[in-house]
Order: structure tokens, then sequence, then C-alpha cells
């Protein structure tokens, strides 16, 4: 019990000086001179309305353990690989002739 009070009141102190620390170094009055422009407009990579088809029909062999950002929408199922996600990041299409945009 002694070491988990030590452990708190350890937590505590570190915490609020981390929260004082931070709120004098990201003031509001600074934050619009910190921004920074990272990538040029319509450097971000999209995939526009990339073709559908099963496993089968593309020839993958996919384990069922493959982590996708699936969607159910209008009636049809859209499964979008995060193995391809990772260097797309944006996908503009539609599911069930309903505009989408996913994105990783």
């Amino acid at each position: 019990m002694r070491c988990f009070a030590t452990f708190l009141v350890l937590s505590l102190v570190c915490a609020t000086g981390l929260a004082a620390q931070a709120d004098e170094i990201f003031s509001e009055a600074d934050y619009d001179k910190e921004m920074r422009q990272v990538m040029e407009p319509d450097q971000f990579p999209v995939l526009h309305h990339p073709p559908m088809a099963t496993v089968m029909e593309a020839g993958l062999e996919i384990d069922g353990d493959e982590p996708v950002i699936g969607l159910f929408l209008g009636g049809e199922a859209r499964a979008y690989p995060i193995s391809v996600m990772g260097g797309v990041e944006l996908v503009n299409d539609t599911c069930g002739e309903i505009p989408v945009a996913v994105s990783w």
C-alpha cells in the first residue's frame, strides 16, 4: 500500500509539472506562429474509385487475421486492407451508390 501511495503522489507531482510546462510552451497566442505546412497541396496520396474484386478473383491469399477497414453501406460490403491503406492513406469511393472517403 505504501508503494502505491508513493507512486500516486509521484504521478500527481510529475503530471502537474508537465501540464504547467506545456501551458507555458504552447500558449494559444503562439499557436498560429508554430503551425507549419509539411506537405504541399495535392501531394497527399489519394486513391479514387479503386477496382474491387473478391480475394479469389484477385488471386490473393489473405490470412483470416489480415486487418482491414470494413464498410457495409447501401447493401454493399467493402474491405480496404490496411497493407494497401498504409501507402495510400485516403480512398474516395462509392458504396451502394453513396460517396465515401476511407482514411487511415
